[in-house]
């Protein structure tokens, strides 16, 4: 089985992972939210940012300080069960600019954007 490597994790390799996900609308919110989850046993954590309107780097920078595991970053549109309500262009910018930050140590992309939209992200 081939396995991937990510923040020391390593995926298709022993137990399944457990992932917690952050889901909380504000920096405020969210800070306390990590506050909480980086005491649980978890393996990673997922933040899902379809449902955040703050500031996207001050937030990824106070979840690098507060978590002590890897970091999933999401971004999941209505069609894919999440909140963002956003056309495929804007849904590229948008995970574009979450990589160009540095946005964690996994970014999810949803293949169903297109299989084009998606080799242009991770090239």
């Amino acid at each position: 089985m081939k396995t991937i490597e990510a923040g020391g994790l390593v995926f298709g390799q022993g137990l399944p992972k457990i992932c917690v996900p952050l889901t909380a609308p504000g920096l405020p919110a969210l800070q306390e939210e990590a506050a909480q989850a980086a005491v649980l046993p978890a393996d990673l954590y997922e933040w899902r940012l379809d449902g955040f309107s703050g500031d996207i780097p001050a937030a990824l920078h106070a979840l690098g300080k507060a978590l002590p595991r890897p970091l999933l970053c999401t971004l999941r549109t209505q069609g894919e069960g999440g909140a963002a309500a956003c056309p495929p262009e804007e849904y590229e910018e948008r995970v574009w600019a979450l990589l160009v930050l540095g946005g964690g140590a996994l970014v999810e992309i949803e293949l169903s954007q297109g299989r084009q939209r998606v080799g242009r992200l991770v090239e």
